[in-house]
């Protein structure tokens, strides 16, 4: 539910419940001064400060003389389950997904800014409840220490690989999206589900007054908004924790699927000639949504299918939620990948060299000012190659033409940093190496993160070979798939 003024009793009601007093609390709760300052030293000394305005290269400087200080306010607000209204305020910039946006309401990525203190201290809770739920979280929930965003990409993608190496089926996807996920989050649900994986009553009740009262505002340059009451803002790092453990139960039956945080696909896999199920798990998604009083957003959930057969009677039928029909998607951007319905990178491909290319603007402008090559390397690092190789594993094993495509991106930028010399010797000066092999290394180095109980573990330390999927075959059998029967040759 929003956070309203009765949702707001609530979670008032549960902090004086949890509230230890001054009743004693364990040792292993109590946050030690070696542990704040661990926490302060990690701090990155660069990044803006949050609303009490305090930079964190001061925290990080002074990290021992204010470890034991931070220490004993954490313990007295876990002691209290309080606090002070300043650690729960958050600073909102609101930042166009694209230029121009194409609406507030969906062009609009709102960014949160809280207190670093704050962030120490979500830190230290999270080190005391994530021993007692990670054994019960979904081994799907990507959004846990030790997986990543990657991983879930390859996970979902090598479920539909998978399917269609053994041939005979059809491929479904539901990409779920829930309305203002974090600020519709109901409280007292959500601490109620906390108290069933076993989390321990003191922290319980330093969440509940975490989640008690939370107030934002927007500020753009110098002008600022009033304050008001919001949710979880995505800037806290026990937000995902939080998410995820309200969506745990979540499609728990249903195997082909993954989630990070509140992005959820599901997949199907349905045999030649039959029916399709995914209204009816679409169905279970929707009422699991409503009995935790949160909302599908029906406008921004996708339906997208995946089909290389050339006689199929099934009929898939639309899906709907309530009275709105889910539209039907050839591409969708997954977790910042573009997935198809064909299965290939060209969408993908596409969009990543447009912006990297869009950016070159910058190295150039860089140049004529006489930047030294070697920062504008840092640059083009940053904000360029970055954009390139985001996610690469998942496309790694890309056709010849859209390894060029990519490579001669960095060619470009090579070329204004270093005017006067050929590609090669550019790699040689700017001790750098050609994406494809970048792409090889960043393979080797995924397989080394994946650790035992990932979904991901029995998949990798199986593999004795790589499996050739046929990347041009798919191409022209899916041509094939949505061509009519009279123009189909066949060899």
């Amino acid at each position: 539910m929003p956070y309203t003024h009765h949702s707001a009793q609530n979670t008032k009601d549960d902090v004086s419940n949890y509230s230890a007093g001054d009743s004693g609390i364990a040792d292993d709760l109590l946050a030690s001064t070696g542990e704040v300052y661990k926490s302060l030293c990690s701090l990155k000394a660069g990044k803006a400060p949050g609303p009490d305005g305090i930079p964190n290269v001061i925290l990080k400087t002074f990290a021992f003389e204010l470890a034991p200080l931070i220490a004993d306010i954490y313990n007295s607000s876990l002691r209290n389950a309080y606090l002070p209204p300043l650690l729960k305020r958050a600073t909102v910039t609101p930042l166009p997904k694209q230029s121009p946006p194409g609406s507030i309401e969906n062009g609009i990525r709102p960014i949160s800014l809280t207190c670093e203190i704050a962030k120490v201290m979500e830190g230290l809770t999270l080190a005391r409840i994530m021993p007692s739920i990670i054994s019960h979280l979904d081994n799907k929930q990507f959004a846990v220490a030790g997986k990543s965003t990657q991983q879930a990409i390859v996970y979902i993608l090598h479920l539909a690989l998978e399917a269609l190496d053994k041939g005979g089926c059809t491929l479904r996807y539901f990409f779920a999206d829930f309305r203002k996920g974090s600020d519709l989050i109901d409280h007292k649900i959500l601490l109620d589900k906390l108290s069933k994986l076993g989390t321990h009553n003191v922290v319980l009740g330093w969440i509940a007054a975490f989640l008690y009262k939370r107030s934002q505002f927007v500020r753009i340059g110098s002008a600022a908004s009033t304050h008001i009451n919001g949710g979880i803002p995505q800037g806290t790092k026990l937000g995902p924790i939080l998410f995820a453990v309200m969506v745990n139960e979540l499609l728990s039956a249903w195997g082909p699927r993954a989630r990070f945080v509140d992005d959820l696909t599901a997949l199907e896999i349905v045999p030649r000639n039959s029916p399709s199920l995914m209204n009816h798990i679409v169905a279970d998604i929707h009422s699991f949504a409503e009995v935790n009083n949160m909302k599908l957003n029906p406008a921004k959930c996708k339906d997208m299918i995946v089909n290389f057969l050339h006689f199929n009677t099934s009929v898939l039928q639309p899906i709907i939620i309530g009275a709105t029909r889910v539209e039907s998607v050839s591409s969708f951007k997954l977790l910042g990948v573009y997935a198809t319905s064909d299965l290939t990178w060209s969408v993908h491909c596409e969009y990543i060299i447009k912006e990297s290319n869009r950016r070159l603007y910058a190295l150039r402008k860089l140049k004529r000012s006489g930047v030294a090559p070697t920062d504008i390397l840092c640059v083009y690092c940053a904000i360029i190659r970055s954009v390139l190789e985001y996610a690469s594993v998942v496309f790694a094993n890309l056709p010849q033409n859209l390894s060029d495509d990519l490579e001669r991106v960095q060619k470009r930028a090579l070329a204004i940093i270093y005017p006067n010399c050929s590609y090669d010797d550019a790699l040689k000066l700017a001790g750098i190496e050609p994406l494809v092999l970048r792409r090889d290394a960043a393979c080797k180095r995924f397989v080394e993160t994946i650790l035992p109980g990932n979904p991901l573990y029995p998949i990798v330390h199986s593999r004795s070979a790589p499996v050739n999927h046929g990347y041009k075959q798919c191409c022209e059998e899916y041509q094939d798939a949505n061509r009519p029967v009279s123009e189909i040759r066949y060899h």
